[in-house]
Formats: structure tokens, C-alpha cells, sequence
């Protein structure tokens, strides 16, 4: 005869400790920043315009890296005192984590060339929305697109970037059209293989059966406040810390092995014990507190 046990598990300890992991996993994250750094300021180039695109590479996954850890601290001082029913306030900062990796990943397996390529078209394009946005006479703004073009200059020539000097002609259809652009979110997602063969240690863990773009998609309903989807609400803080706890895992991996060439691999591996041992005990409280949306 088969019993049905429900074992009651106090869920704050359980949450306290997804708490100190995480936080552990944001001074990982703040050491491999620090490892770009050093990498940024030791790595010998041949040329004086080699070295000013590695910098431009390297600052700009940096910031990507910054800008994760900086979601991801907000995300867990939340965990550690906000109500459990604001949690739903919070989700689309998952969709931006999301985001990030997608980006930093799409990167890191481009030609030198084509993140040059991609990283100068965003700031300029960036520049040119907001001029023509603006739609003002003598906008100091296109001043700047001007500046940024000439600080930039030696690389756009290296590679025959077909950035305009002329901002107003910088559209989204030019963008599309000379391929300066990133490849959308949905596209840069398609590679859950990829993402695996990369998080090796992380899949261990965490079966990723659902698509990267599929959480995406779901997530997007919060962002776009689709109440059509208000039967999937509840249970949004345990979403949050689990998802938050995948994310750092996928980001270390992928900053370790793509980046700084494996320099945290054995740091990076005890984090990701200590995270297997307590996830069996965060899904079963998750699952014991599924509650429905109000």
C-alpha cells in the first residue's frame, strides 16, 4: 500500500540559505569582474589599435557582468525582506537577467571583428534614437554621436564598419539592413545546446528542460501586464530565488570558460555543491506552497 506523506518543511531556514548562497554567488561574480579587470590591464596586444578593441570588448562584457550583479544584489535584499506577495513586481527583473546572458553568450562566440561590430552600432544607434526622438535644432546630442564616431574612428575604419556620420540617417532599418544589429532575444535564445555545453556544471543541477526562451516569453507576460495569464500568477518569490540561483550559475560558467579561461573553474564547482545540496529542499517547499493568485 502506497502512502501519501506530506512532510511539512519550514520554509525560512530553506529561504535564508538560498539567501547566503546567492549572496556568495554575487562575490563570485564581483571576483570575475575584478579578473576582467587585471585581464584589461596585463593582456600584451601587437598594436596600439589591437589593444583599444580588446579594451572596448572587454569593458563591454564587463558592464554586462556589472549590470547582472547589480539585478541580482536588488533582487536578493528583496528575497531577504519583502513581502511574498509584491514578488509579482519583481519578475520582470528576470527577464532582464534573461536578457543580459543572452547578450554576454552571443558575444563571446563572435569573431573579434563582429563584437566590435556590434558593440559600436548599439552606442552610436543608441545615440541616434534619441536625436531623432529629440527632433531639436542643433541638439548637443549630435555633438556627442560625433565625438563617440571620432573616439571610435580607427576601429570603424579597421573593419569597414558602414556606421553613418550622419546620425539622422542611423535608423532601424539601416541598422537591419547593413547587419549592425544584434540578432533579436528569440534568435540569440535558440541555442539552449549551446547554452548547455557551456553550463556543464550548472545542467548537472538543473535539468533546463523548459527553453531559455519559453521562461522568456513567460516572463514577458509580467513585463506587458498580460492579465490573460493571471492563472499562471503564485508562488512568484520562489520563481524568483530560483531563477536568480540558475542565472548566476549559467553567467559564472560562461564568464569562466569564455572570458577568463577557467582561472575559477574549482571556486565556481563548490558554489554549485553547496546550491545542489539545497535545491532538492527549495523545489519541495516550493511545490508545498503553490497557492492561487488573488
Amino acid at each position: 500500500m502506497k502512502l501519501d506523506i506530506k512532510i511539512n518543511l519550514d520554509p525560512k531556514p530553506i529561504i535564508e540559505e538560498q539567501i547566503n548562497i546567492i549572496k556568495e554567488g554575487i562575490f563570485l561574480i564581483d571576483t570575475q569582474i575584478k579578473q576582467i579587470d587585471h585581464k584589461g590591464n596585463t593582456e600584451v596586444s601587437s598594436s596600439e589599435l589591437e589593444e583599444e578593441i580588446i579594451t572596448l570588448i572587454l569593458f563591454t562584457k564587463r558592464e554586462y557582468l556589472d549590470f547582472f550583479r547589480k539585478i541580482v544584489t536588488f533582487l536578493n535584499e528583496k528575497i531577504e525582506n519583502e513581502k511574498d506577495e509584491n514578488f509579482i513586481f519583481y519578475m520582470p527583473n528576470l527577464r532582464s537577467l534573461i536578457e543580459i546572458y543572452a547578450h554576454l553568450f552571443h558575444l563571446s562566440f563572435e569573431t573579434q571583428e563582429r563584437r566590435a561590430t556590434l558593440i559600436l552600432s548599439k552606442i552610436l544607434f543608441t545615440f541616434a534614437e534619441m536625436i531623432r526622438k529629440g527632433k531639436k535644432k542643433n541638439d548637443p546630442m549630435e555633438s556627442e554621436y560625433m565625438s563617440q564616431y571620432k573616439h571610435f574612428e580607427k576601429i570603424i575604419s579597421e573593419y569597414s564598419i558602414p556606421i553613418p556620420t550622419n546620425p539622422n540617417l542611423f535608423s532601424k532599418k539601416y541598422l537591419a539592413t547593413n547587419n549592425l544589429a544584434y540578432p533579436s532575444v528569440a534568435d540569440m535564445l535558440d541555442s539552449d545546446d549551446n547554452f548547455k555545453s557551456v553550463s556543464t556544471e550548472t545542467c548537472k543541477i538543473f535539468p533546463l528542460n523548459t527553453s531559455s526562451y519559453e521562461i522568456y516569453s513567460h516572463l514577458s507576460n509580467y513585463v506587458h501586464a498580460n492579465t490573460l495569464h493571471k492563472a499562471s500568477h503564485g508562488n512568484e518569490k520562489f520563481w524568483v530565488i530560483s531563477e536568480v540561483v540558475i542565472y548566476i550559475s549559467m553567467i559564472l560558467e560562461l564568464v569562466d570558460k569564455k572570458i577568463l579561461n577557467e582561472v575559477s573553474s574549482l571556486e565556481i564547482k563548490k558554489w554549485l555543491e553547496r546550491v545542489k545540496v539545497n535545491q532538492n529542499q527549495l523545489t519541495r517547499i516550493w511545490k508545498n506552497n503553490r497557492h492561487k493568485p488573488k
